[in-house]
């Protein structure tokens, strides 16, 4: 068994994968929050 197999690795990712998208969705407002209006 490969240790990319295990089910934890498969997790880990998408956790990874979530908190990515997290992120880039906090810097999108972060960035916005200067914007007039």
């Amino acid at each position: 068994m490969a240790i990319g197999d295990l089910p934890i690795v498969e997790m880990m990712k998408q956790r990874m994968q979530w908190l990515t998208a997290r992120q880039q969705v906090l810097a999108q407002n972060v960035a916005n929050a200067d914007t007039p209006g």
